[in-house]
């Protein structure tokens, strides 16, 4: 597999798109629809949350999911391009395959192993899952 070639015909656009896409998806998981919930699940106390908000760097913070983020969609190209994926049906269905096969299984391990709420396992999981559909369907749609 020619790497220079492959990154030579990658479709940036589209990897940043997914970039994106998967991003803003993160912010109203973890927002309005499921902040809430994974915040309970987690246990946290609202002195707890305003404590890690001072702490927290936004730019740290931020920045360094978007670097994650756009890793992720530069291996999820890789991939599309190697596998001939053609169609955002395809890429979709890659998507949770390796959302169903990869992240839900790496992720059941770490929770067993927690002493977590499985409500924040199935939350993550799904967003996991779901961010994974999205950027298939972009990669594997925007060729």
């Amino acid at each position: 597999m020619d790497f220079k070639l492959l990154f030579g015909q990658m479709n940036w656009w589209a990897v940043i798109v997914s970039t994106l896409a998967v991003f803003f998806l993160g912010g109203l998981w973890y927002q309005p629809l499921f902040g809430k919930a994974w915040i309970a699940f987690m246990g946290f106390t609202e002195a707890q949350l305003a404590e890690m908000k001072t702490k927290m760097n936004p730019g740290k913070f931020f920045g360094t999911m978007i670097l994650c983020y756009f890793v992720l969609s530069i291996a999820f190209a890789l991939i599309v391009h190697a596998i001939g994926i053609h169609s955002a049906a395809a890429g979709a269905t890659l998507g949770a395959v390796i959302g169903i096969g990869f992240a839900a299984t790496i992720g059941m391990t770490d929770h067993i192993s927690s002493n977590r709420h499985v409500g924040v396992y199935y939350i993550n999981t799904m967003y996991q899952l779901l961010f994974l559909m999205i950027s298939g369907a972009i990669l594997g749609g925007w060729q």
